[in-house]
């Protein structure tokens, strides 16, 4: 369980379950990297991959951003699959 808030609201993390309406579940594996990190885990962002190929399209989060600009370097891990340390 996440420990982290924005507000009322929990903040997801890499390894976190995503439970559709109709039950399936399936797990967040790509998040923030170092950018945003709760308890040491990379936090799940909008972009965010599924153990299940789905993406995180939305969140009712609005407060906060990661802003990259065109040409900066990406944070290490930024949704990278290889050679990052989620959490």
């Amino acid at each position: 369980m996440t420990e982290g808030k924005i507000g009322s609201l929990s903040i997801a993390r890499v390894g976190d379950d995503v439970i559709y309406t109709d039950g399936t579940i399936a797990k967040i594996i790509l998040g923030a990297g170092r950018v945003c990190m709760v308890d040491g885990i990379a936090a799940a962002l909008v972009g965010s991959h599924l153990d299940n190929g789905d993406e995180i399209i939305d969140s009712p989060n609005h407060t906060v951003a990661i802003h990259i600009f065109k040409g900066e370097k990406l944070p290490e891990g930024f949704l990278a699959t290889k050679g990052v340390n989620h959490g």
